[in-house]
């Protein structure tokens, strides 16, 4: 099973075509709360207020990606001769899961703010290998075209531990599935954050924005994933990709 343990530093000054979002945590990061409180719609500019709301959506989601979760891992735990390490076991998220429900559940702002001061994952010791069996079965979902279910667990990947560029990039990917293309684009930007010289981004969000009929905004937004694809040897798939784009856009306006 491959990991996926890229964390890198998160800088929210990078997202600038989800700046709404973007916003709000630069003032809940400046009232000690880790980035693990992105909302996921703009809010209230009171950050009280917009920790209240973010908490109550973490609490239903971690709850909805949980269900999806226990009902694939007990299919595979029945498996004889199952390899799945232990830390990775449905019984090692259930006891986790319990802990960190009563936690968060808990509207003391101090235990709150104490619980979102660093990601949850660190917080409550949840290991990584049950983060790498996760992140494949959300990948797993999405080759099933299961779009919702994927995006619930990405996100839950994203919420438990926020510097991980393959859960924001998942999690985009699977609302731009579904055609949900103005969220798409929000998580696409706060991925930018951690990746931000990356083409991929760039290519993906300039196909929703042209899906959304807004081509100079994607010409633009293909420009940028052609520079930086330039520099990538790695690259000429999405290259090549984003020129014929580009093109194609090009001759409509015209």
């Amino acid at each position: 099973m491959t990991s996926i343990r890229q964390k890198q530093d998160f800088d929210p000054e990078i997202v600038k075509i989800a700046q709404p979002i973007a916003n709000q945590l630069i003032s809940l990061e400046k009232e000690g709360y880790t980035s693990t409180l992105v909302p996921f719609k703009q809010r209230s500019n009171q950050v009280e207020c917009a920790v209240h709301e973010c908490v109550t959506e973490v609490v239903e989601m971690i709850a909805r990606a949980s269900q999806i979760i226990q009902a694939r891992f007990q299919k595979e735990e029945q498996i004889p001769d199952a390899d799945i390490p232990q830390e990775a076991t449905l019984a090692t998220w259930t006891s986790l899961f319990d802990v960190m429900y009563e936690k968060i559940h808990n509207r003391d702002p101090q235990v709150q703010k104490e619980v979102f001061s660093q990601p949850m994952q660190e917080y409550f010791s949840i290991p990584w290998p049950f983060m790498d069996r996760v992140f494949h079965l959300a990948g797993a979902l999405f080759e099933e075209k299961e779009y919702g279910q994927a995006e619930s667990v990405y996100a839950f990947l994203g919420t438990l531990q926020p510097a991980v560029f393959e859960y924001w990039y998942g999690k985009a990917v699977c609302q731009q599935a579904q055609n949900n293309l103005e969220m798409a684009l929000m998580t696409y930007g706060i991925s930018l954050a951690l990746q931000p010289e990356n083409p991929r981004i760039y290519y993906q969000m300039a196909y929703c924005l042209t899906l959304l009929d807004t081509p100079q905004a994607a010409v633009k937004a293909l420009d940028m994933a052609i520079s930086y694809a330039e520099k990538d040897p790695n690259q000429q798939e999405v290259l090549q990709q984003a020129k014929a784009l580009k093109a194609s856009l090009k001759s409509n306006m015209s």
